[in-house]
């Protein structure tokens, strides 16, 4: 009887110990046990999800190595790198000589791409002008035009989509003498990109960028509506530009929020970062 007793008690007692023992492998890990890096936010019925290019592909796949060879691998440094055999587009010094003498005396402007310190990023974007699919550039952030001279005076047939604030007192009369310097090439949108940039994509689908920067607002919600609106108006092969991070003493950190967002939700990937003291670019691509 004493037996018979044991196995009653000790039967339904090992039968709750294998349920137990089931419950908690299908127990998710508790939020504060892994980084947040490893959760991609919910593809599905989310307000911000980014609607794709029907058209686009992703096994257009883009290989720089060769056209950024001078780069460093491996590394977000970009002190070191390697000029050798890098050559100037044709006219492009003069071009800049000219661009630099009609801001010169005139205005005190806030920092850009065409400072001496920057040289690695105007050779990038050279370089990346340069691609044979670009055709149709896209960029936020027009300022003074200096990297939208770069995309003018690199290739000869581009077309440059620009979205500015407006609000320096130089932007207009330099984007009027870069339309001027280039007709029919340059289309400047001024206001603010959170409202025009939509705005411009509904209105004209036709354009599809293939290369797009992200300069405009410094802000983590402007930076990341941008991006998400561009993702909208990429072509399906197509390189993506985010200036000013990362940066070594966390210059522009919230914007720079913004991209590593996007690449942990899968919308973009960092191809190259080109960490600076301040300002600093990482270039990477859409996915879809």
């Amino acid at each position: 009887m004493a037996t018979t007793s044991a196995i009653r008690t000790y039967v339904p007692w090992m039968l709750f110990c294998s349920c137990a023992v089931l419950l908690l492998k299908r127990t998710p890990r508790d939020d504060a046990s892994f980084n947040s890096a490893d959760v991609q936010p919910p593809r599905d019925n989310s307000s911000s999800r980014v609607e794709p290019n029907p058209a686009a592909s992703h096994r257009d796949l883009i290989d720089l190595s060769k056209e950024l060879s001078f780069l460093p691998y491996d590394s977000r440094n970009c002190s070191s790198f390697n000029s050798t055999g890098f050559v100037w587009p044709e006219g492009y010094s003069k071009a800049t000589e000219e661009h630099q003498k009609a801001i010169d005396g005139n205005w005190k402007l806030e920092g850009h791409s065409g400072e001496g310190s920057k040289l690695v990023q105007q050779m990038v974007y050279v370089k990346l002008a340069q691609l044979p699919f670009v055709n149709t550039i896209c960029e936020t952030g027009f300022n003074a035009g200096h990297s939208t001279l770069i995309w003018l005076a690199s290739k000869a047939n581009t077309r440059v989509y620009s979205f500015d604030l407006g609000d320096h007192v130089y932007a207009k009369y330099m984007a009027d003498y870069l339309k001027t310097k280039h007709p029919g090439r340059l289309t400047v949108t001024w206001g603010d990109t959170m409202k025009t940039l939509p705005a411009f994509a509904k209105e004209h689908p036709e354009v599809q960028c293939d290369l797009i920067i992200v300069d405009g607002g410094h802000t983590f919600k402007v930076a990341a509506h941008d991006i998400e609106t561009f993702h909208k108006m990429a072509n399906s092969r197509n390189v993506l530009v985010f200036d000013d991070h990362p940066s070594k003493f966390g210059w522009s950190k919230n914007a720079g929020r913004a991209w590593e967002l996007q690449i942990r939700r899968g919308i973009t990937s960092e191809l190259f970062g080109c960490q600076m003291s301040v300002g600093g670019f990482s270039l990477g691509r859409f996915l879809f």
